[in-house]
C-alpha cells in the first residue's frame, strides 16, 4: 500500500467529513482540491490537542490521490472551470461518503470517534437535507440516512463494540492465567518443554494456531524463551499488557454511555 493511500485511510474519518462539508459550503459549482484541503485542516485542528506536536501536515498529492480515486469510483465527477478541477457528488456518490463516515470498523483512534460524534451531532440534520434534495431518493433510503446520521445510533455501535472487546480480553486473560499455572505446573512435575508446549497447545490453542501451530512456533525459539513463554509469560503479558487495555476499553465504555443526544 502506498503510502498517500495509507495516510488518507488513516485520517479517513477527516477526509470524508471534509468532503460533505466542502459540498455543503460549495453548492452545484463544487468544490476545489483547495476547498478539500482546507476543510480537512480545520477538522483536524479542532482535534489540535491530541496529537504529540500538532496536527499532521496535508499535501496536495495526497488530496489530488483521494479526489482520484472517488472520481474512479464513479462517486465524484470532475469539471472545470477556467482550467481549475471541481468537483461535485454523483447521486450514489453523496451517500457512499455519508456511509463511509459513520461506518465505525474505519476509526483508528478513540479521539475519530469522539470527533465523529460531534459532527453528526451537529450537522446530521445539514448532511439529511443534502441527501433529500436528491430526485427519486426512495423511502427505504430515506429511513437508512435517518438511522445513519443519527448520533444516538453511533452511541449504540460503540458501546455494543467495546463491551465485545472487553469480554474478548477478558476471556483472554484468563485463559493466559491459567496457561501460566499449567506451565508451572507441570514444568514442577518434571515434564519437559516440548510435552508442556504439547499440552497447552491442546488446551490453550493461541489465535495463530492455524497459521502456525504453537509447538511449530516453540521449535524456533531458544530453550530459556521457550522456558519463560510457558510459565510466567502469559501471567505477566496479562498484568503489564491486557489489564492496562482492559481498563482502558472500560473507560471508553463509561465515557460513551454518557453520551446522548435528544433528537
Amino acid at each position: 500500500m502506498d503510502r498517500t493511500g495509507s495516510f488518507s485511510q488513516q485520517f479517513a474519518t477527516y477526509f470524508h467529513a471534509a468532503c460533505l462539508a466542502a459540498h455543503a459550503n460549495q453548492g452545484a459549482n463544487g468544490f476545489r482540491q483547495k476547498d478539500l484541503k482546507f476543510f480537512i485542516e480545520l477538522l483536524l485542528d479542532w482535534m489540535e490537542t491530541t496529537y504529540q506536536n500538532r496536527p499532521p501536515i496535508i499535501k496536495n498529492t495526497q488530496i489530488q490521490r483521494f479526489l482520484n480515486n472517488l472520481v474512479e469510483e464513479n462517486y465524484l465527477k470532475e469539471k472545470s472551470y477556467s482550467s481549475r478541477p471541481h468537483y461535485t457528488f454523483t447521486p450514489n456518490g453523496l451517500l457512499e461518503i455519508t456511509t463511509r463516515l459513520v461506518d465505525l470498523e474505519r476509526l483508528h483512534e478513540d479521539q475519530d470517534f469522539y470527533f465523529l460524534f460531534h459532527f453528526v451531532s451537529l450537522y446530521s440534520s445539514k448532511m439529511s437535507e443534502l441527501l433529500f434534495e436528491q430526485e427519486n431518493l426512495p423511502p427505504s433510503l430515506k429511513l437508512k440516512v435517518r438511522h445513519l446520521l443519527n448520533p444516538n445510533s453511533l452511541i449504540e455501535k460503540r458501546i455494543e463494540d467495546l463491551k465485545f472487546k472487553i469480554k474478548k480480553l477478558e476471556l483472554r486473560m484468563s485463559e493466559a492465567k491459567k496457561m501460566s499455572e499449567l506451565g508451572n505446573k507441570l514444568f514442577e512435575q518434571g515434564k519437559n518443554l516440548s510435552d508442556i508446549v504439547e499440552q497447552m497447545e491442546r488446551k490453550y490453542p493461541y489465535q495463530l494456531n492455524n497459521q502456525k501451530t504453537m509447538t511449530s512456533l516453540f521449535r524456533e525459539l531458544s530453550p530459556d524463551i521457550q522456558f519463560i513463554e510457558i510459565t510466567d509469560a502469559p501471567s505477566i503479558r496479562t498484568e503489564t499488557l491486557w489489564e492496562p487495555l482492559l481498563e482502558h476499553y472500560k473507560g471508553s465504555l463509561k465515557q460513551t454511555e454518557k453520551l446522548h443526544v435528544t433528537m
